[in-house]
């Protein structure tokens, strides 16, 4: 997939692990859940390709029901040639396009993981990308 600012090479799955002892998931439950998202983007100096690993968290009275996510891996010119600054990346429209991407495929493949479980009909709540940028995490995979 390729967009003006960026190319998708692959998409992968981080497994899903869910609770299935939980009761199953009513409107009463629903209300009780809290969602959590880790967002850590890879990049590796002189390597083409970067990656965007999106994991969810869902827990309910502290006990983690479902966890899982994505990664995304692609190549961009623009990301190549703009600071790596956690702060920098926070703002950036790129990044807000990433994380865009990244909640769609995290949240389908979510919905086809829990299809058939208890855990049916859990969907990940409706947010903005640019909220969930700013905590995302920079990373620099150094060379061995």
């Amino acid at each position: 997939m390729e967009q003006q600012d960026f190319t998708l090479l692959h998409v992968s799955e981080i497994p899903f692990t869910m609770n299935l002892e939980v009761k199953e998931i009513n409107n009463d439950i629903k209300k009780k859940l809290k969602t959590a998202f880790l967002y850590v983007l890879q990049y590796q100096k002189g390597n083409k390709a970067s990656a965007l690993h999106s994991v969810v968290r869902i827990t309910l009275d502290d006990a983690v029901i479902l966890q899982g996510g994505v990664t995304l891996v692609f190549n961009s010119k623009k990301w190549d040639e703009m600071s790596h600054d956690e702060e920098f990346v926070r703002k950036s429209d790129l990044a807000k396009k990433l994380v865009g991407y990244a909640f769609s495929f995290l949240s389908g493949v979510m919905f086809a993981r829990t299809q058939d479980t208890k855990l049916k009909g859990l969907f990940l709540p409706a947010l903005d990308p640019a909220e969930l940028v700013s905590f995302i995490k920079v990373d620099e995979v150094k060379e061995k």
